[in-house]
């Protein structure tokens, strides 16, 4: 396939959203947006047929874990129609991520506080923890990700006009 070819064609998969695109120097890397798709799979694939699929989605995914010797960085791209104050709530609210994630995120989302993700079944056990690095609600969200062997997985969100890019 020609390059010309190549990028007219990762330029329309740009521009139907299932493409993002992060430019790293002269680097123009293009990773797979999965939202699009689970946002279909969503819609179109009935309950009835989920838990065969997530079984042999498992199998998948354990067969290729253990065949991975990089992990690569992963890049998720979606558009949400509301206002950087009702995003900023869905992100820092005990009750909302409790509601869709089965999880609270818990914190007071000031920099160089804590934060946890506390399970919502009493137990209060938090499977994830961090630090909050950066708070401008509701323009601005710098967190880590703590990793038990130790270290720190970053993680910003911000709103711009054209596109929210959350990097892991």
């Amino acid at each position: 396939m020609a390059r010309q070819s190549v990028t007219q064609h990762l330029g329309i998969l740009e521009d139907a959203n299932l493409v993002a695109v992060v430019h790293r120097g002269r680097q123009r890397l293009h990773d797979l947006n999965p939202m699009p798709l689970q946002e279909i799979q969503e819609r179109w694939i009935s309950k009835f047929e989920r838990p065969r699929l997530d079984a042999v989605s498992a199998i998948k995914k354990r067969a290729e874990e253990t065949a991975m010797t990089k992990h690569p960085d992963h890049v998720y791209v979606t558009y949400i129609r509301a206002s950087a104050e009702t995003v900023w709530d869905a992100l820092t609210s005990e009750e909302l991520t409790a509601q869709f994630w089965g999880h609270s995120n818990v914190s007071t989302w000031e920099p160089g506080q804590p934060w946890k993700h506390v399970r919502t079944d009493g137990s209060g056990i938090a499977d994830v923890t961090g630090r909050v690095v950066e708070s401008e609600r509701p323009t601005s969200l710098a967190i880590t990700f703590e990793d038990p062997a130790g270290g720190a997985h970053p993680l910003r969100w911000s709103p711009s006009r054209s596109r929210n890019t959350r990097r892991s």
